[in-house]
């Protein structure tokens, strides 16, 4: 296409352009909302290449290679036209108040040579007085109905037709039962007045509205005006962060759904700042900028507000960020005091278990010993009762009328008492009498 287009332009300077036997008429006429065929005349031998068609110059109603039988229709033209791709003839449909101007066809032919023609297009209607409908704009809200009410009588005969558009699409027409898409259950229509009513308003229902009515006279008469939707303030958000560093800058926007747009206000801890914009910039930081960000937004034609509330907590300037080289040598020296600790975990674990095994084997040693004096010394209470028995009847035999040993039972061991010695003699004696004395014993 790009470089058809290229073509088109340099052949148009090396050959010029030449004007061909009548290839359509002069002018058309066409009622809003039907359909007009501009017919060209191309003798059979022309054999057309690139065929174009504008409207009022700029507006490019459709392109067609014809060696490729490729039809591109315009934005605003897509289901409205079929090109005859061999006589070049286009048929336009559902005409719109904004359809009337100059229409120009540009014809290539196979030696080279262009064709160029222009007519006229009158859309049915165009040419009554305007001041039939307000001039606007008119405000409506979302949910809500509005009415375009004309400044006409009701006349003495009926309208033949009324016919209404929405930036140029057709709403509804009189003769017909023909109501545009997301009208249905939506409009009503005086039939007397011409007048019309729309109810549950949407955004998408700002635009241009237009009239035709047709009398009986015949007449035309014609106006349109301007219908804006309003809605909001509403879900309403605030962007911006909850912490700033001293000394820095930063931004609160507020953001909210509000047509036409809302009118903000600014309040830092219930007090006026002053800022009566969506952003509240701040360019240097302090403490004095910390607390409750309130934003107020009001819609003068809806007469609704709304407002939100945003926390800023200022802290003082954080440390510059580690370099790769500091947050290695961190990572070492963690790596370092953490073996330097499991050394000496693992060295006191050891000493302490040496040193518990020690004095646990001390402890055992001395019970041991303790165990075996206590042994020695209470063999006397470990004796069987008959062994007891047979010792107090040998003491007996050997102290008739003595008791026996009353201290066996007693630990430790008593010694036996000592045995009183004889008496000394009261008379004095010579040692021969007492050795003779105990010779003759």
């Amino acid at each position: 296409m790009e470089a058809a287009a290229a073509i088109y332009l340099t052949l148009s300077t090396l050959t010029g352009i030449c004007h061909g036997q009548q290839v359509i008429r002069d002018s058309l006429n066409g009622s809003l909302g039907g359909k007009v065929t501009f017919l060209t005349t191309i003798p059979p031998h022309f054999n057309p290449v690139i065929i174009t068609w504008k409207c009022n110059v700029t507006v490019t109603i459709a392109t067609c290679i014809v060696a490729s039988a490729i039809v591109i229709p315009g934005e605003e033209y897509k289901d409205r036209i079929t090109l005859n791709i061999s006589t070049g003839s286009l048929e336009l449909r559902n005409l719109a108040l904004n359809d009337n101007g100059e229409y120009i066809v540009n014809i290539l032919k196979e030696d080279a040579t262009y064709y160029l023609e222009t007519t006229q297009l009158n859309v049915y209607g165009l040419s009554a007085g305007q001041g039939v409908l307000p001039p606007g704009p008119l405000h409506g809200t979302v949910g809500q109905a509005v009415e375009f009410i004309t400044n006409l009588s009701p006349p003495d005969q009926p309208f033949v037709t009324i016919y209404w558009t929405f930036n140029g699409k057709a709403i509804i027409n009189s003769t017909s039962d023909y109501i545009g898409p997301g009208y249905r259950d939506r409009i009503t229509l005086n039939q007397t007045t011409g007048s019309l009513e729309l109810r549950n308003l949407v955004l998408a229902d700002t635009g241009e509205y237009s009239i035709v009515i047709t009398t009986a006279s015949p007449e035309t008469i014609n106006g349109s005006t301007e219908l804006v939707v309003c809605v909001g303030p509403e879900s309403m958000t605030i962007h911006g962060p909850d912490t700033a560093e001293v000394d820095t800058s930063t931004l609160l926007y507020c953001s909210v759904l509000s047509v036409p747009p809302a009118q903000f206000a600014w309040l830092l801890n219930g007090q006026h700042t002053g800022v009566r914009e969506a952003g509240y910039i701040i360019r240097s930081v302090s403490y004095n900028n910390s607390g409750e960000y309130t934003c107020f937004a009001v819609n003068d034609l809806t007469g609704k507000n709304v407002s939100l509330g945003h926390s800023l907590l200022v802290k003082g300037r954080s440390a510059p960020p580690l370099s790769p080289e500091a947050a290695a040598g961190i990572a070492v020296a963690g790596m370092l005091v953490l073996f330097a600790v499991a050394l000496g975990l693992y060295f006191g674990i050891s000493y302490y278990w040496k040193k518990t095994t020690k004095h646990t084997a001390r402890a055992d040693e001395n019970t041991r010993n303790n165990d075996s004096a206590m042994s020695s010394s209470d063999r006397g209470h470990d004796e069987p009762q008959q062994v007891i028995q047979t010792r107090n009847r040998t003491s007996n035999q050997l102290h008739p009328g003595g008791k026996g040993c009353v201290y066996e039972n007693i630990r430790p061991p008593i010694p036996p008492p000592r045995v009183n010695l004889p008496s000394r003699p009261t008379t004095s004696k010579s040692a021969t009498t007492i050795y003779n004395t105990s010779l003759k014993w």
